[in-house]
């Protein structure tokens, strides 16, 4: 059970606030890169250009499992970019709160 007035002051925080909102935004962004990233990719290979796209080759490579390999890539990266800003930006926010909250 936790305390409910530290609890409610942790809430009503406008650092804590702006903590949360800092993640939704980084979240979100992330997100919808990814989403439309792999959604595009099977749009592309889904369609009749997707075909022709197919069929277009980098010396032995189709260029469609280029673009796959890429999206990998890319995702690595994002999740990269996620643990950088959270263990440089939100985790030090993340502890100063939890020091100006400790009894």
């Amino acid at each position: 059970m936790r305390p409910q007035p530290a609890y409610d002051a942790i809430i009503a925080d406008p650092e804590f606030k702006r903590l949360l909102s800092a993640k939704r935004r980084l979240r979100a962004g992330l997100s919808a890169i990814a989403l439309l990233m792999f959604f595009g990719f099977v749009l592309l290979t889904s369609t009749p250009a997707g075909s022709a796209i197919a069929s277009i080759r980098i010396g032995d490579i189709p260029l469609v499992m280029v673009l796959a390999v890429l999206i990998i890539a890319a995702v690595v990266i994002l999740t990269s970019v996620y643990v950088f800003w959270s263990n440089r930006v939100l985790d030090p926010a993340s502890v100063a709160l939890r020091e100006a909250f400790r009894p």
